[in-house]
């Protein structure tokens, strides 16, 4: 089934729901995570579809001490200075340029990337394996919290406090990061 477009909100200004759930596809970004809208000018009637969100690829790789697999179930992404990132937004599209985004006051904090059967890891930094996220253009100046999930529900949290910024169809690779069992935490005991 097709997805029904997002209302209009007023003359040529859209208001689509960001997803603040999106699901992992290997090598790239899942269904339904990408925004595109597009504009014409009445004379050509040719649609040139621009992407609203940029994508932030995330490279995780380690192993547990006995050389055992870690199998990934989820990344949930947040801003570490309260950053809209998912939710209600409006886009304008304007003829030959890039759409104008702005997320609503009530839009979500967070994007979780969830994997409908969890994601072995690559066991070395040269075999990581990557998440593609889609985020809509923010920028992080305090930097990003990432709290990732193994199969069996523990989580694993890393912070960084560096200015990143994604833009408007631009691709963000991150730096490999390295999981271990040691790092994973029970649920229970994690305070946020």
């Amino acid at each position: 089934p097709q997805k029904q477009p997002p209302p209009l909100r007023g003359p040529g200004v859209l208001a689509p729901t960001l997803p603040g759930e999106q699901t992992y596809l290997e090598g790239s970004f899942g269904l339904e995570a990408n925004t595109m809208v597009s504009t014409t000018d009445g004379e050509d009637n040719l649609l040139r579809f621009k992407n609203v969100g940029g994508y932030l690829v995330f490279k995780f790789f380690g192993q547990g001490p006995d050389g055992s697999t870690i199998s990934i179930s989820s990344i949930k992404l947040e801003g570490r200075n309260g950053e809209l990132l998912s939710g209600e937004a409006t886009v304008t599209p304007v003829i030959d340029e890039i759409p104008v985004i702005e997320m609503a006051s009530t839009a979500g904090t967070s994007i979780t990337l969830n994997c409908s059967k969890a994601v072995k890891l690559g066991k070395t930094e040269g075999k990581a394996t990557l998440f593609w996220m889609v985020v809509p253009p923010t920028s992080f100046p305090q930097g990003i919290t990432v709290t990732v999930t193994d199969k069996e529900g523990k989580v694993f949290i890393r912070e960084s406090d560096v200015d990143l910024t994604v833009e408007r169809n631009g691709v963000r690779r991150l730096g490999a990061i390295e999981v271990t069992p040691d790092d994973f935490q029970d649920p229970e005991t994690v305070i946020e």
